[in-house]
């Protein structure tokens, strides 16, 4: 087992200026209060080397600059940089952590994943495992005897997490009701984890994901991803933890983990890593990323949890075949996300949406709350990707300055609503929610509402119901203000 180690007195990682302060620092301080950035001197040489170096995060213009440099023939051409050396998984058996709960803090910190073994009891968990089977083979019949495509798409949107019926069935995510089942599973382990999370979220985090990963023998290997990106938003990270309902060795796909891959370098360097790749696009892409941050496997045993940074890069591993040793894996997983800071998804049964928090399931004492229904009900429809839907979402958020409205405002632009773009042009041009001014950006969206306009008075003058209700607060603000 891998001792934790302490992170640097700065808050730095091991051989790079990446972070001038921790996570932990940073969030103690209101809104996104970094120092900002002074702009990069220009550099010679490749894309590829500007890449390589230094890099501040949230840098004006960064979101314009990586989509406007990320064809460049240079990263294209540009030798592959040698393989991170592999940085050990951070264990931890379960009974350590309270007597060593900064240690534990602080590792979460500093590698952005913390594995924690016997975290939950076997027999509750191989009790889930069997809940979960069951569900699973209940959900498949349902949709499959549902009289309608209607009927059959919102069964599918209550049961699974979006993309699981599209393309290859491999990897299916199975959303969770809150039974006996769940809770026995739930409730220890937040009341282990919940200490560790809580300088990160608070105990008024609220619940977004509880759901079941499966996969079966031959699944494909998911490609190397975070689940929340730096680069597009000024979201700050959420918190996954993953419970193991057996035992995974190799050959099952476990998930490997690339630690203190949290930052905005990495996150350009896959970018970068990805299009130098793709004109050879070698069979083993894959493994090649995998090597190239250092990533670890964590094979483990039935109740082992791992925390994890919702920013570190990180994929499901490949199944192999049956008569090689592949077979079920059931991967529970509950995420926490800090109040004022709603992600753009959420993998969760609609009467659970906007009910719990952490402090529901941490055996403390429970915490008052007051039901926030408009949230909840416009958070459970644009979760299920409804046009409107989204943009009164991302409104209600920004209206609240909420930094999960800049990535609800983007779906709703890229399904075609201009005013999502006229809002996320003020957002730019502002430099609101984390954002930071960028007026180049800003002026793409401006544009971007007003072609999308265009568009919709075209199909609107032979077809009016094609296009969106504008209700009254949804009113994007006029393109003369954003006018040079």
């Amino acid at each position: 087992m891998t001792p934790m180690a302490a992170p640097h007195q700065d808050g730095r990682s091991e051989g790079g200026a990446l972070h001038s302060k921790s996570l932990l620092d940073f969030l103690d301080c209101p809104g996104a209060d970094l120092e900002r950035p002074r702009p990069e001197p220009e550099r010679s040489g490749s894309f590829w080397s500007w890449l390589s170096g230094p890099f501040a995060w949230g840098a004006p213009g960064i979101d314009t600059t990586v989509k406007c440099k990320a064809g460049s023939k240079a990263i294209c051409e540009a030798a592959l940089p040698a393989p991170r050396s592999a940085v050990p998984l951070p264990w931890v058996c379960s009974e350590d952590v309270t007597p060593h709960l900064e240690d534990a803090i602080q590792t979460l910190d500093k590698e952005g994943c913390l594995l924690i073994e016997s975290a939950v009891s076997a027999h509750a968990c191989q009790r889930l495992a069997e809940f979960v089977d069951c569900a699973l083979a209940s959900a498949h019949q349902e949709v499959h005897q549902a009289s309608d495509a209607r009927i059959r798409s919102g069964l599918m949107k209550r049961y699974f997490r979006k993309l699981v019926h599209e393309g290859k069935q491999d990897r299916i995510e199975l959303t969770l009701p809150l039974v006996s089942e769940v809770r026995e599973v739930l409730e220890p382990l937040c009341a282990l984890v919940a200490p560790i999370l809580e300088p990160f979220l608070s105990r008024e985090a609220p619940l977004v994901d509880l759901s079941c990963m499966i996969t079966d023998a031959d699944a494909e290997q998911q490609p190397l991803h975070a689940d929340t990106k730096i680069l597009d938003s000024a979201l700050l990270p959420l918190f996954t933890v993953f419970v193991s309902l057996q035992d995974i060795s190799r050959e099952m796909g476990p998930t490997w983990l690339c630690p203190r891959s949290h930052t905005a370098e990495s996150h350009l360097r896959l970018m970068a890593l990805r299009a130098a790749l793709q004109s050879s696009k070698p069979r083993d892409m894959g493994e090649i990323l995998l090597q190239q941050f250092g990533a670890g496997s964590a094979e483990c045993s039935t109740g082992t949890a791992i925390i994890m940074n919702s920013q570190l890069l990180h994929c499901g591993g490949a199944q192999a075949a049956a008569e090689r040793g592949g077979r079920r894996r059931r991967l529970l997983y509950v995420t926490f996300h800090r109040p004022g800071n709603t992600p753009a998804e959420h993998s969760l049964r609609d009467e659970l949406v906007g009910e719990y928090r952490l402090a529901d399931f941490d055996g403390r004492a429970p915490l008052a709350q007051d039901k926030d229904e408009v949230y909840q009900r416009l958070f459970v429809e644009a979760n299920k990707r409804g046009l409107q839907a989204m943009l009164d979402f991302g409104l209600l958020l920004r209206t609240r300055g909420d930094r999960g409205a800049v990535k609800w405002l983007k779906r709703a632009k890229d399904k075609g609503h201009p005013l999502a773009s006229m809002h996320l042009a003020e957002i730019y041009l502002k430099g609101e929610l984390g954002i930071f001014q960028d007026p180049i950006q800003g002026e793409h969206f401006r544009q971007e509402g007003l072609r999308l306009y265009q568009a919709l008075k075209q199909r609107a003058s032979s077809s009016p119901d094609d296009a969106p209700a504008e209700s009254e607060k949804g009113r994007a603000p006029s393109a003369e203000r954003f006018s040079s």
